[in-house]
């Protein structure tokens, strides 16, 4: 083969995404970060999310952010791959007024920050405006009109999904804000959640572009319902049913029990797990869920066959660890939980 015909042979492979990523892929993460070094192309090509979700597919771990504990976190590997588990974050970015969102965009290493604000907070309270950081252009700027919401809105724990960002709210009105279309709009809930147990509503996420919602019986159940998102938003559809009563009995200590009726000394039974997060995988078959008891084991669940195992054992906060009710630091909700996917690209 002539020089010049390999030259082209080089710059064609060079040139092209698909194959180049192809190769790549299959190298040492060390070989990778030198890589980015040759060119602007391949630093772009390396850092970008498409390429980290082909070498690293998977989610690998859980950070779960300790309500006690602030600024600590633990991290729950969902993988074998060692790891320290305690993290402590130096800095968090608490001081923003109303609620605050990361969005990673999937064509760009870039990040953005998107912030709901009230800019006149005292004379109209219900009056509400997008700030967005982009780690490109490393500024705020306004994103869209002024908009105006019912008070029983709150803007916590955005989750951002398929462009846009959503905010759920039960009882009260769900929204999300297309990005693209700088435009609000309602999410629908499904029909079956009661605005008034307020606790059946379990879990809010999001995993391979999939929203889901988990809503529970009732809190004597061991039953769940999984619902997910049209990609519509027309509706939300049964996607799991779920009986964890499997769990109950392998773990009594998820069972706490109260007086409904002093008078009589009735008992209810209430079935204390936290949904941390719903994973879908590329094989359907090995999908799953991740719940925690409250005495910090945290359950693998498959939807599949309905096996499941446990995982991994919190420890209490180390703060707290004298506390009367020590299990209430080993508490966390879905909003509390963090998926750790691997990446090769810069935060900055």
């Amino acid at each position: 083969m002539s020089s010049g015909i390999r030259r082209q042979t080089v710059d064609a492979i060079a040139n092209n995404d698909d194959l180049l990523t192809e190769i790549l892929k299959h190298l040492p993460v060390k070989s990778l970060l030198r890589f980015k070094s040759v060119s602007k192309h391949w630093h772009s090509l390396i850092s970008s999310p498409h390429f980290s979700r082909c070498l690293f597919p998977l989610v690998s771990g859980l950070f779960l952010q300790r309500p006690f504990c602030h600024p600590h976190f633990e991290f729950v590997p969902l993988k074998d791959m060692p790891i320290n588990h305690t993290v402590k974050f130096p800095y968090i970015l608490d001081f923003l007024p109303i609620s605050s969102s990361l969005m990673i965009t999937e064509t760009s290493p870039h990040y953005k920050v998107v912030c709901v604000c009230r800019p006149d907070e005292e004379n109209q309270p219900n009056n509400y405006q997008l700030e967005i950081y982009s780690s490109k252009t490393r500024s705020w700027r306004l994103d869209g009109d002024p908009f105006i919401v019912d008070a029983s809105v709150r803007f916590r724990n955005g989750l951002f999904c398929n462009g846009a960002i959503h905010w759920v709210n039960w009882p009260g009105t769900s929204l999300y804000w297309n990005i693209d279309e700088v435009q609000l709009h309602e999410m629908p809930m499904p029909t079956t959640l009661i605005p008034e147990h307020r606790i059946r509503l379990r879990y809010f996420g999001e995993s391979r572009r999939h929203l889901h919602l988990v809503d529970m019986y009732g809190p004597s159940s061991t039953k769940f319902i999984v619902y997910e998102m049209e990609r519509d938003y027309s509706g939300w559809f049964v996607k799991y049913r779920v009986d964890v009563d499997g769990i109950t009995i392998a773990f009594p200590k998820t069972i706490r029990s109260h007086h409904v009726h002093e008078l009589f000394h009735n008992e209810e039974f209430n079935h204390e797990f936290s949904v941390l997060e719903i994973i879908r995988e590329a094989n359907e078959e090995e999908s799953y869920m991740v719940l925690l008891t409250p005495g910090g084991k945290v359950i693998q669940y498959s939807f599949y066959d309905n096996t499941f195992k446990k995982i991994f054992d919190l420890s209490p906060c180390p703060k707290y660890r004298n506390c009367e009710n020590l299990r209430d630091t080993m508490k966390f909700s879905c909003f509390e939980a963090y998926q750790y996917i691997g990446t090769l690209a810069s935060v900055w």
